[in-house]
């Protein structure tokens, strides 16, 4: 797998971010509100996406150099 640039991870984080937003809108549209079963979902989408970026950033990502 290619290592993320610093521009590409900006993007990742933006696009992650975009995707736990758009998770938080299907869970209150499907429910109408945001009950007790819908915090439990967006919980765990929250922490799957987290997973996701940490092992991106320890495995995947370009440091940079000084």
């Amino acid at each position: 797998m290619k290592k993320y640039s610093q521009k590409n991870w900006k993007t990742l984080k933006i696009a992650c971010f975009l995707g736990v937003l758009y998770g938080a809108y299907q869970i209150y549209h499907s429910e109408g509100r945001i009950t007790s079963s819908g915090c439990e979902a967006l919980g765990i989408v929250i922490l799957l996406v987290l997973i996701i970026l940490y092992v991106v950033n320890k495995y995947y990502r370009e440091k940079e150099e000084l």
